[in-house]
């Protein structure tokens, strides 16, 4: 029952009869022949239809707390699923981060270790020849083979992995990926200290606030249950037109009003138990919010951890990419001479490939991290990702060629089926400001 006045409408509509009989003396009358002369002792009936309209009034003066509490807790569930909300939003959209970007980073493993199978073909061709001419032996052809079959198992792998994170990425966005353009990391959401990720994730991440309203909640139905121990107050009224009520014409109008007050006694213990079952409820959600807090620490420390040591793994693969690209072009120029072993130059190419793959996997690692520190800090929202520029720079190793499996798993859209008003493909209907489904307008 709530503070505001109850009012309703009320109608009744009967049947009423009387049957009733004359007394003995009214029939002790003389005869005239053979037929009573008084008539009035035969019994009379009397049939009415009793109906009435009125209007009810219940007022609430004072109900032990419950409305009040009740509206705290209503307020506080509000609350919570907006948090909830936020919440998915920000789970949704790393979600989506991660397959995009998985997806552009095995394709570029797929580059890598399709370049890596015709460069060893080509080494394979090299040695059959110089073979026939006896400047090598049978245990080089032999490596070179074993080389190649293991590339080529490599690339396998790639292209299976590349596969099954287009699934991810379809799940998860809904289309199948088209022209997927280069992303950089989110540096502009992420602190510049592992304790302002901490402090900003433990006052701003939607889970916790979601924790703790839940906390709330649950203490505030521990009160409403209290309350019904108290006493109740509360007014009420009436207004009733009744017509026709033991004969016709009779007409009445009735009207009342009292202060009812109601005192709990005993109730056989049925407050003292729910009670308790609420108290153990308040107890478990604070445990959960507990452990809500801990984990969204711990994932804030870490992602940032995670962020910063990403930006040093990408600077060293850098030299040791350019670093191992040079030992292998050196490398080839001297056995073309004979003054190296084949193994050292094929030892040398799978230097290359090796850094390049690490140097893709650490620019992979410093984007999620980006989004994951931006979850973490509540910070990850489509507002957010519209107001900062998500464009790669052109040196990123997504940018690089993608190979003809790749093409076939995510071909480009023609230019006429873009949507000229948004940027964003025809596929993609409803998802107009996200970058994550956006097209390349600009694409050939």
């Amino acid at each position: 029952m709530g503070f505001q006045p109850k009012i309703g409408a009320v109608a009744d509509l009967g049947m009423y009869r009387d049957t009733t009989k004359p007394s003995i003396d009214d029939c002790r009358r003389p005869f005239v022949g053979d037929t009573l002369a008084n008539t009035d002792c035969n019994p009379y009936r009397t049939s009415t239809t009793p109906r009435g309209v009125g209007l009810q009034l219940n007022q609430n003066l004072f109900d032990g707390f419950r409305t009040t509490h009740a509206i705290r807790q209503a307020r506080s569930q509000i609350s919570a699923a907006e948090a909830t909300a936020r919440n998915a939003e920000q789970n949704t959209l790393l979600l989506a981060a991660t397959a995009y970007v998985d997806v552009l980073t095995d394709t570029a493993i797929v580059s890598a270790a399709n370049k890596n199978v015709a460069a060893l073909q080509d080494q394979m061709r090299q040695t059959k020849a110089r073979h026939s001419f006896g400047d090598v032996t049978k245990t080089d052809l032999a490596q070179i083979e074993t080389r190649l079959a293991a590339a080529q198992a490599q690339h396998s792998l790639a292209v299976a992995n590349l596969e099954g994170n287009v699934a991810a990425y379809k799940a998860v966005i809904g289309i199948a990926p088209h022209d997927l353009r280069a992303p950089r990391e989110v540096s502009a959401l992420v602190p510049s200290r592992v304790a302002d990720t901490v402090e900003i994730s433990l006052n701003g991440n939607p889970a916790i606030d979601a924790a703790r309203l839940g906390v709330d909640v649950a203490i505030i139905q521990t009160k409403i249950i209290r309350s019904e121990l108290l006493p109740n107050v509360a007014l009420t009224g009436s207004v009733i037109q009744r017509y026709d009520i033991s004969s016709r014409g009779d007409e009445r109008v009735a009207g009342s009003i009292a202060g009812v007050v109601s005192i709990p006694l005993y109730d056989g213990g049925d407050v003292a138990a729910r009670t308790r079952q609420a108290q153990f409820v308040s107890a478990q959600r604070r445990l959960e919010a507990d452990s809500v807090r801990n984990e969204i620490r711990a994932l804030a420390e870490k992602s940032w951890n995670q962020y910063n040591g990403a930006r040093q793994r990408i600077v060293a693969t850098h030299m040791q990419t350019r670093a191992a690209t040079a030992a292998l072009s050196g490398l080839q120029s001297e056995w073309s001479f004979g003054e190296r072993t084949l193994k050292e130059v094929l030892d040398a190419q799978q230097e290359v490939v090796n850094a390049r793959i690490g140097l893709i996997l650490a620019q992979r690692d410093l984007i999620v991290a980006s989004f994951t520190v931006a979850q973490a800090t509540g910070r990850l929202t489509m507002e957010e990702l519209d107001r900062i520029d998500l464009t790669s720079r052109s040196d990123s190793i997504f940018l690089g060629d993608k190979s003809k499996v790749s093409l076939k798993l995510w071909p480009r859209k023609n230019k006429d089926e873009l949507n000229l008003k948004t940027g964003c493909l025809l596929d993609c209907t409803g998802f107009e400001s996200g970058w994550l489904l956006r097209g390349s307008s600009g694409a050939d």
